[in-house]
């Protein structure tokens, strides 16, 4: 038997943990020149949000890990893992009376040119337009432990209660502490994990504009319009996992190494939908399907499941403060490739001429004809104690 006294462990983890974001298209301009409208593209234009992938910065979440052996000789059990990094938000929003401009830009599905829907321009129109991208990742899973190997200075001749051992004629209850340090300086074991594990990973791009008409030849003024965009996306693994757990120990010192798979389906979900009410002085306020980048011939829920595989990889440095609790410190990293984000999912290509519910002529665009798959990351560090009994 290598390893720390006690049939049954606990153990919580701190974790500061870093993901790959998403690439979000350009969401708000603004140019200088007003007569330039905030198209992508003219001198004085410039993004105020987007054009870039974002929430990369780091998050904090726990861990839970707790299990038992069915034997005192420490050589087969099961363990249960939780952890989550919590729900991570970035938001943005703009303001103006007219100056500063702002606009949100898009490619001219009939031309194939830039374009931009006013939000805020002098004399025009006035309003806000505001944004929030939601990340949510966790796992939890179950799996039998077996020991492969182990290597101890001294092993029990039996297990009891007491877990008596001896050594060179030494006798007395199991060794821990400065005891251990002395009598067993150095110990490791290879321990094979198997059994079940899930991921879950969701995204959500939320766009909201309120606008007030000053002055347009065709709408009266100060009619209003709510508008929004919205973009949600979950990726769900269910599988098996196997790897392998060594640890390697010198007095209160111990070093764990961790490598394992996650092998199994991957559901992706893809949901798009939108809306935009029209509040014209002295009628009725009527409500239409679709936003701006939402419109009817992208509005929709997609899904689909795919094979994939999921390794994780971790070192970790511990130090027995007594015979039953360690403290420790380590690094993770995983892999996840071939993900759906929800702002990945956006068609940066508009056909304006069926907004409102009108007609659709020319091409059906914003368009979800495929999924658009990037790689997902996570890692970083934890810091926590485990208690052993």
């Amino acid at each position: 038997m290598a390893g720390p006294t006690g049939r049954y462990w606990v153990r919580a983890d701190y974790l500061l943990w870093w993901t790959r974001g998403p690439r979000v298209i350009p969401l708000v301009t603004t140019s200088t020149n007003q007569a330039e409208d905030g198209i992508i593209g003219q001198p004085t234009t410039s993004i105020l949000f987007g054009g870039e992938r974002l929430a990369n910065d780091a998050q904090s979440g726990a861990r839970l890990n707790m299990g038992m052996w069915f034997d005192c000789g420490q050589t087969f059990g099961w363990e249960f893992d939780l952890f989550t990094l919590g729900d991570h938000n970035t938001h943005y929003s703009f303001t103006s009376t007219g100056s500063p401009l702002l606009a949100r830009p898009y490619l001219d599905g009939q031309t194939g040119q830039q374009a931009s829907e006013l939000v805020a321009k002098t004399g025009v129109i006035e309003g806000n337009t505001s944004g929030d991208i939601d990340e949510y990742f966790h796992s939890a899973g179950v799996n039998l432990r077996m020991n492969l190997c182990c290597c101890e200075t001294y092993c029990p001749p039996q297990c009891r209660d007491t877990e008596i051992c001896t050594r060179a004629g030494l006798y007395g209850h199991y060794l821990c502490g400065a005891a251990r340090s002395r009598f067993a300086p150095d110990r490791y074991r290879v321990d094979l994990i198997g059994g079940y594990r899930h991921y879950r990973l969701d995204d959500t791009l939320r766009v909201t504009e309120d606008l007030t008409v000053i002055f347009d030849p065709e709408i009266p003024a100060g009619t209003t319009f709510d508008i929004e965009d919205l973009f949600r996306s979950r990726n769900e693994f269910h599988g098996g996992e196997l790897g392998l757990i060594a640890q390697l120990y010198r007095g209160r010192w111990s070093l764990d190494l961790l490598a394992k798979m996650g092998f199994g389906s991957n559901t992706q979900v893809v949901e798009i939908s939108g809306h935009t009410t029209v509040d014209r002085p002295l009628d009725p306020p009527n409500t239409y399907q679709g936003g701006l980048l939402t419109q009817r011939t992208n509005i929709g829920r997609y899904s689909r499941d795919e094979f994939i595989i999921i390794p994780q990889f971790g070192a970790e440095l511990g130090y027995q403060l007594t015979c039953n609790l360690r403290v420790h410190a380590g690094y993770n990293i995983l892999f996840w490739a071939d993900v759906t984000r929800a702002p990945e999912q956006v068609d940066y290509t508009v056909n304006t001429s069926q907004m409102g519910g009108d007609p659709l002529v020319g091409p059906a665009r914003p368009a979800f004809s495929s999924y658009r798959e990037t790689d997902f990351w996570a890692q970083g560090l934890n810091f926590g104690a485990e208690y052993r009994f």
